[in-house]
């Protein structure tokens, strides 16, 4: 009997120096004044991401080139200048010199040229009849090119978004991962002082070499648990690292109670959503073949106007009748109307999607803050036994066995409920990334 207090009486002195005492939110390890929130870490992901990167040159490149197209709207200058000799000719030879200007507008070709030797001027002009004028070769190309930049645009939005959307879950993942080895250090280093009174006390003959192992065993245990934690921390940092520019030595900050959602919105403006937004490209093309189909079995014109300066002009009207199957006719316009009706559903079907995620992501962000709020309450509840244990433990009532179960019970519930904060940051943070296309579909 008197062994077993003395042995309790040694363990309760080393309980009450180095027993695991864990706050309701474990504090964050600082290393000096490298750290990072969440904002600041994505913010970094989004310059230093290299598909975010490939994507902005894609983009650049698609931009570039429709105002390339877009300046051959513009007029242009010519200037031809010379001399040309002719011996065999009965015309002698001489200098030439001629400016010209030739543009297009509203599917109109146009084209001014002066003649300065011969004192003349003339001026022509080609205007589309019966076809609307974006329906014209040259407009077809600008709509192309359009189609392509808006596309890029948003295949950007989409790579931008799932950037976004990793690297806020690598940083929860961090962050929880950060928490959770502080939390089984703290466990692990408890445990090991208790060994190493419990096998001081064993080579006494205090205890028996049964509760020394079980608790060597309960140690390794713990360790082993630590190490395969360090692990899966080491490979989200390595992917920070390589996937978005952070530095190695960072530490994280996020403090789940005090975060607001409204932080991130300087990174992600409201916008439609990208599968909504590329059925409506698509719709609109499939309006535009509707239209086309119409023109290229219809009839064609053209409208020409010449002026000269010596007081000569000339109009012409040049009209194309085609000679079409009515067959032929019947099904074409059925395929592009088919066509379009199908982008029609698209569309449809986009936004129906697109509201099934945003009421999916309620449903888990509900879930998530009633998990949160229950994992909250077991956490305490843990907190005061354990607290009940000690005590107990202390006036010999239980067993360092039974003490240790406790212990592990509140590591635990800290460990869940360190999960549940995480669970509910992420599904806060999904469910506002969804609400900002509500307004745009």
């Amino acid at each position: 009997m008197w062994k077993t207090v003395i042995l309790s009486a040694v363990i309760v002195a080393s309980v009450a120096a180095v027993h695991p005492v864990f706050p309701h939110s474990a504090a964050p390890m600082v290393a000096g004044n490298n750290t990072m929130t969440l904002a600041e870490f994505v913010e970094t992901a989004l310059v230093s991401s290299p598909d975010l990167v490939r994507s902005s040159i894609s983009l650049k490149e698609a931009e570039a080139s429709l105002a390339a197209f877009g300046s051959k709207t513009q007029p242009e200058l010519t200037l031809n200048f010379g001399y040309h000799y002719m011996p065999n000719w009965p015309v002698p030879g001489g200098w030439a010199a001629e400016v010209g200007i030739t543009g297009s507008s509203l599917g109109a070709e146009y084209r001014f040229n002066a003649d300065f030797k011969g004192k003349a001027a003339r001026f022509q002009l080609a205007y589309p009849l019966f076809a609307s004028a974006k329906l014209s070769p040259y407009r077809q190309k600008a709509i192309s090119s359009e189609y392509t930049y808006k596309q890029e645009l948003i295949l950007h939005q989409i790579t931008l978004e799932e950037v976004f959307l990793n690297a806020v879950q690598c940083f929860l993942n961090i962050w929880r991962l950060q928490k959770e080895v502080e939390i089984r250090q703290k466990l692990a280093a408890w445990l090991g002082c208790q060994v190493e009174i419990m096998a001081a006390a064993f080579g006494s003959g205090m205890i028996h070499q049964l509760d020394l192992a079980l608790a060597q065993l309960q140690y390794e245990i713990h360790v082993n648990a630590l190490e395969k934690v360090k692990g899966q921390l080491v490979f989200e940092q390595a992917r920070a690292v390589q996937d978005y520019g952070i530095s190695p030595e960072t530490e994280l900050i996020h403090e789940a109670e005090e975060f607001k959602v409204e932080l991130l919105e300087l990174f992600l403006k409201p916008q439609p959503a990208p599968a909504v937004a590329m059925a409506h490209l698509n719709l609109e093309l499939a309006n535009l073949d509707v239209e086309k189909t119409k023109a290229a079995l219809g009839i064609h014109g053209e409208l020409r106007v010449g002026i000269n300066s010596d007081r000569s002009w000339l109009v012409e009207c040049a009209i194309r009748i085609p000679l079409v199957d009515s067959t032929v006719y019947s099904k074409q316009m059925e395929a592009a109307g088919a066509r379009l009706e199908q982008a029609e559903l698209e569309v449809e079907r986009a936004k129906a999607e697109n509201d099934c995620e945003q009421i999916y992501r309620q449903a888990l962000l509900r879930a998530a803050a009633a998990n949160l709020n229950t994992a909250v309450k077991a956490r305490e509840l843990a907190a005061r036994k354990q607290q009940i244990a000690q005590e107990q433990y202390a006036l010999g009532l239980i067993s360092f066995l039974e003490l240790l179960e406790v212990c592990e019970e509140e590591a635990d519930a800290l460990l869940s409920m360190i999960h549940a904060q995480y669970e509910h940051q992420l599904a806060l943070i999904q469910c506002w990334f969804l609400e900002r296309s509500r307004e745009y579909d």
